[in-house]
C-alpha cells in the first residue's frame, strides 16, 4: 500500500478548479502514480471502488525479429478518478499512487469535456498530427467543436501556426495541452464559451 506525504501542488494560475468539500457531486481528479505502474494503479484505483480512466494509445516499436503493438500512457505518471469529497480520503490509501493533483490547497478537477477530449484524442491518436504542448507555449485561439472528421466532437481553440490551423486541446488542471493539426473546414465557431466549457 502506499501513502501520499505530499499532495501535488500547482500554483500561480487565475482560474480556480478545485474541489468543493460541499460538492456531492462526483468529479474527476488527477492521480500521479509511480513510474510505469500507470495500469496496475488503475486497476487497484476500480477494485477500490472507483471509477478510474486511463487514456491510452497504440504504438509500435520495431524489433531485430518483429513489429510489437504496445500500449502506452497518453499522459506518463498520470490516470484521471471520479471522486466525491467524502471518499476523497480513500484515494490516499490506493497502492502504486503517489499524489494527488492539487490546486490552492484542493483536489484540482478536470472537467467532464476535457475527459472527452481524451477519449477521442486516445482513439484516433496519429504521432504526426498530435503532440503535447505545455498550456503557456500558445495564443489564446476562438473556442471551436470538430464538426467532421476523424476528430469530431473535439472542443478547443482552433490557432493559426507556421501557416496551418491547429487545434489546442487544454487539460488545463494538469496545465498541459495537446496540439491537432486539423483543417479548418472541419470546425465550427462555439456558440458561446460558457456553453461549451461549462462541463
Amino acid at each position: 500500500m502506499s501513502s501520499l506525504n505530499n499532495d501535488e501542488q500547482i500554483i500561480g494560475r487565475t482560474e480556480t478548479t478545485g474541489m468543493r468539500l460541499n460538492n456531492k457531486q462526483e468529479q474527476w481528479l488527477v492521480l500521479r502514480t509511480k513510474y510505469k505502474a500507470e495500469n496496475k494503479a488503475c486497476e487497484f484505483t476500480r477494485k477500490a471502488g472507483f471509477t478510474c480512466f486511463l487514456p491510452q494509445y497504440t504504438s509500435y516499436h520495431q524489433w531485430s525479429d518483429r513489429i510489437k503493438k504496445i500500449q502506452l500512457p497518453l499522459i506518463p505518471n498520470s490516470l484521471f478518478v471520479k471522486c466525491t469529497p467524502s471518499k476523497y480520503t480513500t484515494l490516499y490509501s490506493i497502492p502504486l499512487v503517489t499524489s494527488v493533483l492539487k490546486e490552492f490547497g484542493e483536489p484540482a478537477i478536470v472537467k467532464d469535456h476535457e475527459i472527452k477530449n481524451l477519449e477521442i484524442i486516445t482513439r484516433e491518436l496519429n504521432g504526426e498530427n498530435i503532440k503535447e504542448i505545455n498550456i503557456l507555449e500558445f495564443n489564446k485561439g476562438e473556442e471551436v467543436i470538430v464538426i467532421r472528421g476523424q476528430f469530431k466532437g473535439l472542443k478547443g481553440k482552433l490557432i493559426r501556426h507556421q501557416g496551418n490551423s491547429r487545434l489546442i486541446i487544454e487539460i488545463k488542471a494538469m496545465q498541459t495541452a495537446f496540439s491537432i493539426n486539423i483543417p479548418a473546414s472541419q470546425v465550427k465557431k462555439s456558440a458561446s464559451k460558457e456553453a461549451l466549457f461549462q462541463r
